[in-house]
């Protein structure tokens, strides 16, 4: 399930451009608010997630999966190139 999450396009794609964004609006917008949109496209792909939190750096989302997993995914940067990854602890 997992590598399903970290593979899928949407998801790269909304956490990234949540990132970009963040970086140029964190002086005046609410952070929760792109933690309900990164929560959403996750929900899509592993349904219904608990105990979600938002992290700044590494940018991204923590969360517990319906399988009792803690899940840290985040957006991991090394040099010009970039992807999705994720940590997990039972």
């Amino acid at each position: 399930m997992l590598n399903k999450l970290v593979n899928n396009e949407n998801v790269f794609n909304t956490i990234y451009n949540l990132c970009d964004r963040w970086r140029d609006e964190e002086g005046y917008e609410d952070f929760n608010d792109y933690v309900k949109v990164m929560k959403s496209a996750v929900e899509k792909v592993v349904g219904d997630i608990t105990n979600v939190k938002g992290t700044k750096r590494p940018f991204g989302l923590k969360f517990t999966m319906q399988n009792g997993q803690n899940v840290k995914l985040f957006i991991k940067f090394k040099g010009r190139y970039c992807n999705l990854a994720a940590s997990v602890t039972k």
